[in-house]
């Protein structure tokens, strides 16, 4: 049976880098290898080579944006994985930098990213290795573990070797991040450029990214995700869906959607989302639907707007399926002939159970099977 050596984290320097290092570990201490990329089983079953193919060669496994059907692989089989998580900020801005994408795309792309790894440091895999800060981390120390950690034949002049197959010969006190500074991207290349790029866009992209990052973090930090908010202008309206929203929208019009997305993920299970919102000249009967959609309405409430003031309500919904981003949508009902209305904030909170007893008596909830 061919030796499987896996690896998964956030599609970031870090782990690209961490990849570049275990594969020239991989060749020095055994030599060819098949390197597999899947994020999915069923992806892992359509590209995991045959045993005529693999002809006992290692097999390099690499999940850089792992669905939950693939973290479980790693728990059942109990082989070694190496975990590699970089902060939400890198993650962001290097996919601004190396996929071109905006900031509201860079946003939601980093938050699955961080929830998808979630799992993995909440409750790790059986057998398994978490890279250090690339800060802190040296070559010469990172070669050490890995080999340790997945077995690999011991050789005197192991480290050498590898350093030499990186280019990094002689520079065993390098450190992680310096390397892949080097052969992936530097760090202050992210942070300049991909910045640069999206204050042209709108300096709220950049505001948006610097808004989630220290929530999200907690995972880089190797905590789980309980508590988070969202900020009433990462949310589209109909009318501008490429560009945040900024102040109020007027209600004069037909029954529409006013607000929808911002398609950001939370990690599986019970949830309940505080939306505040504040109105001005409401004065007829003015008829809103708030709910939660993933693929499908998760939970809804119905409220008529008063004619003016702040007001919050409290949605209770449940994730099954965590690679399906978020959408809070907000539904003027019936048509209206005055008022405006502006989203102020998201406060979400993870529970127990649906069922979890809150500190305040919550706002009637509808789900959709009840309407």
């Amino acid at each position: 049976m061919s030796l499987l050596i896996s690896i998964v984290g956030t599609p970031s320097p870090t782990l690209y880098a961490t990849l570049n290092v275990v594969r020239a570990l991989t060749q020095t201490a055994i030599g060819d290898h098949k390197v597999v990329v899947a994020n999915s089983l069923e992806a892992l079953r359509e590209n995991f080579p045959d045993r005529s193919a693999r002809n006992g060669m290692p097999v390099v496994l690499l999940s850089d944006y792992p669905q939950p059907d693939m973290l479980a692989t790693f728990y059942k089989l109990k082989a070694p994985v190496v975990v590699c998580v970089d902060d939400f900020t890198t993650v962001a801005l290097f996919s601004v930098v190396s996929r071109g994408f905006g900031g509201v795309e860079a946003a939601r792309f980093a938050t699955m990213g961080l929830v998808n790894v979630e799992p993995a440091v909440a409750s790790p895999p059986p057998v398994c290795l978490f890279v250090g800060n690339p800060k802190v981390e040296t070559l010469e120390g990172l070669v050490g573990k890995l080999a340790a950690f997945y077995h690999l034949p011991a050789k005197d002049d192991l480290a050498e070797k590898v350093l030499q197959f990186l280019g990094f010969a002689e520079k065993g006190e390098a450190t992680l991040g310096e390397y892949a500074a080097c052969k992936v991207v530097a760090a202050d290349k992210i942070d300049q450029e991909g910045r640069a790029a999206l204050e042209k866009r709108s300096p709220l992209e950049n505001e948006l990214i610097d808004f989630l990052a220290p929530q999200y973090d907690v995972v880089a930090q190797g905590r789980p995700l309980d508590t988070l908010e969202w900020p009433g202008y990462a949310l589209m309206r109909p009318e501008f869906p490429d560009r945040l929203t900024i102040g109020p929208i007027d209600l004069t019009g037909p029954a529409r959607y006013v607000y929808y997305g911002p398609y950001f993920a939370l990690p599986a299970g019970a949830w309940s989302a505080d939306v505040s919102f504040e109105v001005q000249d409401c004065l007829s009967d003015n008829r809103v639907a708030i709910d939660v959609s993933a693929g499908k309405v998760l939970a809804m409430i119905k409220a008529m707007l008063p004619p003016e003031g702040v007001y919050g309500c409290q949605i209770r919904f449940e994730i099954e399926d965590p690679t399906l981003p978020i959408e809070i949508r907000l539904q003027l009902s019936t048509g209206a002939i005055e008022g405006v209305i502006q989203l102020h904030a998201i406060a979400l909170h993870r529970l127990g159970s649906l069922d979890e007893p809150d500190d305040e008596e919550p706002a009637q909830e509808r789900r959709p099977d009840q309407d």
